[in-house]
């Protein structure tokens, strides 16, 4: 099945939020280093927020809703 607007298949999301909730797990375990910097943690959690954003919305549009 693809999504109508971007013409994608709908695992494109599931691919997605699998690497937002490894991203965010890595984010979590980086919080516990002082050595992260600061940049690191913040892109890590910018691209964990978009990748989980665009594959729930990618998820749901799949669902109909």
């Amino acid at each position: 099945m693809f999504i109508a607007p971007w013409n994608i298949p709908v695992w494109v999301g599931y691919v997605l939020i699998l690497i937002g909730l490894i991203t965010v797990a890595w984010f979590l375990l980086a919080l516990r280093d002082p050595e992260q910097g600061f940049k690191k943690l913040l892109m890590s959690a910018i691209i964990a927020s978009a990748c989980l954003g665009f594959g729930i919305y990618i998820f749901l549009v799949s669902l109909g809703l």
